[in-house]
Order: structure tokens, then C-alpha cells, then sequence
């Protein structure tokens, strides 16, 4: 009798993308998934992200566009002729199901679902469920930085608070210009400020050269 195995469908965990492109790709030999293992030692053969889409790709060998969460940005990519991501564009919130691949040292996507999400708001509460990952990466990065002087932390947090206060200020609703915070943030650290922030999940890029408060 020919032995034959039945596969299981694998689960689909949440995760940041910054936890796939940070992480270990492992590849199988036959029929086993290959996965990543996470930083946080999660074994991931089928993800499940929300992220806006920030460029659309029209490559001669794949269709596919790049998301970004505000953690970091994935490639995702279809090699056969398919229709489901034709409605696909920059800006649209999108939830994704799919499985991670690796070319080169490029980590990829190859979808199975994908959904366009009406409410940005969908991105905070992935960022919510996602919390308990983001605090333990603020907390290594406070741990780094404990031998900083007293009078360099406060004044990274004093600029800190005037970006959220130019970005709210500056918000009418779809999103504030980069260009137009920095006009009224006048420090050098500004722009390491933004990034800190946008890693933290305080605030997010859309797209380029916008940004809106998360908790907003």
C-alpha cells in the first residue's frame, strides 16, 4: 500500500514584518513547509500581516507590490496570471495571508489571501495585538541605551513630543508632509527622532513623505 502523508494546514501566526526580515529562513527537503524562525524563536511557515501598500511592482518574471507596517517593508509576489491583487494599490490598508519565501537574501511573500481593508484603523489594533512583541524590542533598546546622559534623554524626548505636536498640527486628514515637520522641529535630532518613533509604532508612513499619529 503506497504510504502517503497528509499534510496539515499550518497556521497563519501574526507577526511584524520586521520579526520575518530579522529572522532565520530555514528550507526543507520533499514535502515539509519551509519557515523562519523568528527572533523571538516562533517557528512561521504561513504569516498573516497588515500593512499599507507602498509600491506597486510590474516585474517581467512576477506581479506583486510592497507593503510596509511601520516596523519594516516586504516584497510580495505572484508568478502565475491571477486577478485577486489587480485592485491592489499604493495606499490601500490590506490584510495578507501567505507564506514566506527566501531569494538571495531577500525575504518574500507568495499570497493566498489578500483583502483590502476600508478602515486605516485596522493597523492600530494589529499594532495593539501585536504589543507585548513591541514592548520587548523598546525594552532592548532602552537597555542599550541606559549610559546615555540624563540631558540627552530629556531633550530627545522634548523633540519627540514637538514631532507628534507638528504632525497633529499639520494632519488634515491625510497625513502631515515630512518636509513640513521638519519646518517646525528645528533640531538636528529630527530625523532620527521620526524614525525612533516610527520603529516604536508611535507613528507611521503611509506613504513616502507622509506621516499620522497611530493613537491619533
Amino acid at each position: 500500500m503506497e504510504d502517503k502523508t497528509i499534510q496539515k494546514r499550518q497556521i497563519a501566526y501574526k507577526v511584524r514584518i520586521k520579526d520575518l526580515v530579522m529572522g532565520n529562513y530555514i528550507k526543507n527537503e520533499g514535502w515539509q513547509p519551509n519557515y523562519i524562525i523568528t527572533p523571538n524563536n516562533l517557528k512561521v511557515s504561513r504569516i498573516n500581516l497588515i500593512g499599507v501598500v507602498i509600491s506597486v511592482d510590474d516585474n517581467p518574471n512576477y506581479k506583486g507590490f510592497t507593503i510596509d507596517d511601520s516596523t519594516e517593508r516586504v516584497s510580495v509576489r505572484v508568478f502565475e496570471e491571477t486577478s485577486y491583487i489587480s485592485n491592489i494599490g499604493v495606499g490601500n490598508v490590506i490584510l495578507l495571508i501567505g507564506r514566506p519565501r527566501l531569494y538571495g537574501s531577500d525575504v518574500y511573500i507568495i499570497p493566498e489571501i489578500v483583502k483590502r481593508l476600508e478602515d486605516s484603523k485596522w493597523l492600530m489594533v494589529r499594532k495593539l495585538e501585536l504589543k507585548d512583541q513591541v514592548k520587548e524590542d523598546i525594552n532592548k533598546e532602552s537597555t542599550k541605551e541606559e549610559g546615555s546622559q540624563e540631558k540627552v534623554e530629556n531633550n530627545s524626548r522634548d523633540v519627540a513630543q514637538k514631532v507628534l505636536d507638528a504632525i497633529r498640527l499639520l494632519d488634515k486628514g491625510e497625513g502631515a508632509n515630512f518636509d513640513d515637520v521638519l519646518g517646525l522641529v528645528d533640531s538636528k535630532e529630527t530625523d532620527k527622532i521620526i524614525d525612533s518613533l516610527i520603529k516604536q509604532g508611535e507613528i507611521f508612513e503611509p506613504r513616502a513623505g507622509k506621516l499620522i499619529i497611530m493613537n491619533a
